[in-house]
């Protein structure tokens, strides 16, 4: 038996999310980022015809940006160990800079939505149903 023979799927479901994340990250995430590598000034990136918008809707139609949030607030909460990281090798393959980038947007939500205080959860509540990518965490504009 070699590594290769060696199942690290949990569950179906856990087969069937990283199924979806190769087609978002081989389809929609590789060929943007290929893309915006070309682009000679970073906030060209974040320009609204950029493809940046449309790996983020993609990302977002997904439901993928509702990880890590409790689902009180309207997140489905984590994914298994296992499922997490086959998640974030398939992203970090496709492009690391946009996967660090699905990162950023969600990530001060992800933290917003266990403070406790109502306001901070509500922003975090209206976080997930955004689908549009109206609400972004961080956006490096000027960052270059």
């Amino acid at each position: 038996m070699s590594f290769r023979d060696i199942d690290l799927f949990p569950d179906e479901s856990s087969r069937a999310i990283v199924k979806e994340l190769e087609k978002f990250t081989t389809g929609v995430m590789r060929p943007a980022g290929i893309e915006l590598d070309k682009y000679p000034i970073a906030s060209d990136v974040f320009a609204r015809t950029s493809p940046f918008w449309t790996v983020l809707a993609a990302f977002r139609g997904l439901d993928l940006h509702l990880v890590g949030i409790p689902e009180t607030v309207g997140g489905i909460g984590f994914m298994d160990g296992v499922t997490a990281v086959l998640a974030a090798e398939r992203l970090g393959h496709a492009d690391p800079a946009l996967a660090f980038g699905l990162e950023a947007v969600g990530a001060p939500f992800r933290l917003a939505a266990r403070l406790g205080t109502p306001a901070v959860e509500e922003l975090a509540r209206r976080f997930c149903q955004d689908q549009e990518g109206c609400l972004l965490g961080c956006q490096a504009v000027s960052a270059g």
